[in-house]
């Protein structure tokens, strides 16, 4: 897919860095520490965990592995060949959901004509579950665009320190 106006590139062919079990360990350490800062410096809830960056995850993990965007409203991973890398390992997604619902029917009752994604899959939503429709959605183009420039810069630390 190219980059053009409106577009947003998901799949990357380049693979920049080799694909074992020690490099995806190395990159989920360095991931890790850098998303544990990002929450500090913005004062957002920290569960110590991956929980909720999915998105950054598999962003971060394509500009090193290259591949290719797969996943849903709920959860995100990147294929390469025939390989997942997952460094979030979807960690977190049922309470994600369950907050989401409660969430979703606050809004619905406060605010008339509000509805909720189309992609969400409920409380007990299947993490590993594909959609390519969501993939190609101006929902997911937009997060996905917006995390792109952090993503990058973790990378080439990531790749500058190996």
């Amino acid at each position: 897919m190219g980059r053009g106006q409106g577009q947003v590139a998901v799949v990357s062919k380049r693979n920049v860095y080799p694909l074992t079990e020690e490099t995806v360990s190395e990159t989920k350490e360095f991931f890790t520490l850098r998303w544990q800062e990002w929450l500090e410096s913005r004062n957002r809830p920290n569960s110590g965990d991956l929980r909720g960056a999915c998105v950054f995850a598999t962003a971060f993990s394509r500009f090193i592995f290259g591949g290719k965007v797969v996943g849903n409203w709920h959860h995100l991973r990147l294929l390469v060949g025939q390989d997942y890398v997952d460094l979030t390992e979807g960690i977190g997604v049922k309470e994600q959901a369950k907050e989401h619902d409660i969430e979703y029917t606050r809004l619905e009752q406060e605010l008339p004509g509000y509805r909720r994604s189309r992609f969400f899959q409920g409380t007990d939503p299947d993490p590993f579950l594909h959609q390519p429709a969501f993939i190609s959605s101006y929902e997911f183009k937009e997060v996905w665009q917006s995390v792109q420039p952090q993503a990058k810069e973790w990378a080439q630390q990531f790749l500058d320190a190996h």
